[in-house]
């Protein structure tokens, strides 16, 4: 920790000199990322279910200038989704002739870019205290071109959906918090600077937008207050200024939220519902509690779950854990029976899964409170995250899977390897490198996947906004195994 004395932190020095003296290398990577982006846009490019809503209530903003989409033969006043992406489509269709993507593909690219540079600026700043200048800057360019040329990221540039902008606004809202805690380090005691309040205002602003397009953005708020609620002590005010200033700023568009579906719905719904409904669509909270008894990854929610209510559920699809063994898997097949009669959920039925449920808790809540949530969490990161793209990705068991498909098993195994190596790399860096904040930082992964583990959609696509921040150790990792450095001492 810096002493009162040192002057303070200043965390943008000699970002433009970096940038001019690594301006051919970093064309080089942004030139090369602008063609792997157009590569995924042009052989994959899709819009799924999520982005035909997306685009319709654009379409409907830009037409009526109202937030309405046609839900089940009625206009009605949207709550399913926050409008931060659709306000974004709607600016792009501005100025676009409604219908192509290649604009919004562009664009998106150019936020992934944005990503990149935010990411090098991530590295600087989470820098080891000892660090060389000449190793740090080598992390710069590592992290700018880990995020830049990343497959997981660049495919979802050919996707209409919120996780390119989501990300860009998660690192720089990382970024900037970690650039006040810096900019506070000079001396802890003082009142804060207006450099510092200047940067957590960006961290808000960041927050606000981000949280806009992706509600689970808000874990990010929760975590970056964490050293400001622990600093406030004894000099509260000194504490008090950065904290009410961040929270004020990244929560001011959802009271506006809140307010509109207050006066025009009558409801108090600052955010969204874990299901995405619309208010007076029915849910299904039973069928979702005994789905969550045996669901360890989006495997179950690709083959069962997206598809309830609406079709049959096969009970071969389910793994062995969600049938029971004895009475408990007679009754648990008798329920399943009962709604594939009409392929509907009602709540009579979903009564009795919820019931079922219970019981099941009561015989094994170790599985449902721990080794469940685990198993979800651990599916976040450990994915090929092809989800979009045209292949099988049913790897598991390898064999059975090379035998169904040679080459999708085989692309799909190499984008698992991809994941892996760089999640270890990452790892390698944390404890190597052992950059500043990390504490905070590994808090913050480990808090966003725990919040996720919990929730029944459990899409790899989730835990895509820290994967710059995974990048960034990534970078100190690849740094710390084969550049040359003074080897740090201290931690974050």
């Amino acid at each position: 920790m810096s002493t009162a004395t040192e002057p303070r932190a200043r965390p943008d020095a000699g970002l433009r000199a970096w940038a001019r003296g690594q301006w051919r290398r970093l064309a080089a990577l942004t030139v090369a990322s602008a063609a792997l982006a157009a590569f995924f846009g042009r052989t994959f490019g899709t819009v799924t279910d999520d982005g035909r809503l997306y685009l319709q209530l654009a379409h409907n903003l830009l037409r009526t200038g109202h937030y309405t989409r046609l839900f089940e033969g009625h206009w009605i006043a949207s709550t399913a989704r926050l409008p931060g992406y659709p306000l974004l489509l709607a600016a792009v269709y501005r100025f676009a002739p409604w219908g192509r993507l290649a604009p919004l593909f562009a664009l998106q690219w150019l936020l992934l870019a944005a990503t990149a540079a935010a990411a090098a600026w991530l590295a600087r700043l989470v820098a080891p205290r000892e660090a060389e200048p000449a190793a740090t800057g080598r992390a710069m360019l590592a992290a700018f071109g880990l995020v830049a040329l990343c497959p997981f990221l660049s495919m979802y540039t050919a996707v209409v959906l919120s996780e390119v902008p989501a990300t860009l606004c998660t690192t720089v809202a990382i970024g900037c918090g970690l650039a006040a805690l810096r900019a506070r380090e000079g001396d802890a005691t003082a009142p804060p600077s207006h450099r510092e309040l200047a940067w957590w205002a960006g961290s808000g602003g960041a927050l606000a937008a981000g949280i806009l397009l992706r509600p689970d953005t808000g874990v990010v708020l929760l975590v970056l207050s964490v050293p400001l609620w622990r600093g406030l002590g004894a000099r509260r005010r000194r504490g008090w200024r950065p904290l009410a200033l961040l929270v004020a700023i990244a929560l001011a568009p959802l009271a506006a939220w809140t307010v509109r579906n207050w006066v025009e719905l009558g409801v108090f719904r600052p955010l969204v519902t874990a299901e995405a409904t619309e208010v007076g669509e029915p849910q299904h909270p039973g069928f979702d509690r005994w789905a969550l008894t045996w669901l360890a990854g989006y495997r179950g929610v690709e083959d069962v779950l997206d598809n309830v209510p609406g079709a049959a559920i096969d009970p071969a699809m389910l793994p062995s854990r969600a049938l029971g063994r004895g009475p408990a898997r007679a009754q648990t097949l008798a329920l399943i029976a009962a709604y594939n009669r009409d392929d509907d959920l009602t709540p009579g039925l979903d009564a009795a899964f919820g019931r079922l449920a219970a019981a099941r808790i009561r015989r094994h809540p170790l599985r449902f409170f721990l080794l469940l949530p685990l198993a979800r969490m651990t599916s976040l990161w450990f994915s090929p995250r092809i989800e979009f793209l045209p292949l099988d990705d049913h790897w598991w068991p390898p064999g059975a899977a090379w035998e169904n498909d040679a080459r999708d098993f085989s692309v799909t195994a190499g984008f698992l390897l991809l994941n892996a190596a760089y999640l270890a790399l990452a790892l390698w860096g944390l404890w190597a490198a052992r950059p500043r904040y990390r504490a905070l930082l590994v808090g913050l992964a480990v808090a966003r996947t725990a919040a996720l583990g919990a929730y029944i959609s459990c899409e790899p696509r989730y835990v895509l906004e820290l994967y710059p921040l995974v990048l960034v150790w990534a970078a100190w990792g690849a740094v710390a195994r084969f550049g040359r450095r003074a080897r740090p001492a201290g931690g974050g």
